[in-house]
């Protein structure tokens, strides 16, 4: 039987909620860990240390389909953490590490078994090479893939291309130095005959090629 459960203390109320296709046998997996003093939950742990076996229920809240059990835990997780008499650590059924972080310890020993397991003779594959025909194959592949799940597989269209531009036009280029207003002024300085490029460049404090470019108007043509 499938459902949602609770494992009430019952002097002051406070709950742990959970899921399972099996309430019977979590039910019985719970006892035995708090029992061994083993339970992953410390809160619940301590409290059951403290007040004792005799002074929790453990209680079927809801029988539901196995695929309604994330949702209605989530239901239930939310109305008693509203009311603050939850030991629940993880407060999001479907990702119970969601707004939780690894303790430096747990991190430490996270690595290690990592290290230990995939280096050296311990890795599957130690001492094995692929065969030439087989890393063909998987070049082959991953081409493949990387073409047919790039966005712009097949060429883009005229009009997404003329969005790029205009996004990318002018003072709205993320690496545009100048504005619109400064190009027709340095346009305008230029035509007096009062300033060179390589004055307007200082001025400015951009290169004398942009100056060349935009006085010859063969960059900024929309201004």
């Amino acid at each position: 039987m499938s459902g949602i459960y609770q494992i009430r203390n019952n002097l002051n109320d406070k709950t742990y909620i959970g899921s399972s296709n099996n309430l019977r046998k979590r039910f019985i997996k719970h006892k035995s860990r708090l029992n061994r003093n083993e339970h992953r939950n410390p809160h619940l742990q301590s409290s059951w240390n403290k007040y004792g076996e005799d002074n929790f229920s453990f209680e079927i809240l809801l029988v539901c389909e196995q695929f309604e059990l994330l949702r209605y835990e989530q239901l239930c997780l939310d109305n008693f953490i509203r009311f603050g008499i939850d030991y629940n650590i993880a407060k999001f059924a479907s990702a119970p590490m969601r707004g939780r972080h690894h303790s430096q310890k747990t991190k430490d020993i996270l690595r290690s078994v990592n290290q230990k397991n995939r280096t050296g003779k311990s890795n599957p594959f130690y001492g094995k090479t692929h065969s030439k025909n087989h890393m063909d194959n998987l070049k082959k592949i991953n081409r493949k893939y990387m073409i047919k799940n790039n966005p712009s597989y097949g060429g883009l269209s005229e009009k997404h291309k003329m969005k790029i531009s205009e996004r990318m036009r002018g003072s709205s280029n993320p690496r545009a130095k100048l504005t619109e207003v400064c190009v027709l002024e340095i346009r305008e300085l230029y035509s007096t005959g009062n300033y060179t490029q390589i004055e307007l460049g200082n001025k400015y404090n951009i290169s004398n090629t942009i100056i060349s470019g935009i006085v010859n108007r063969k960059t900024w043509l929309h201004v």
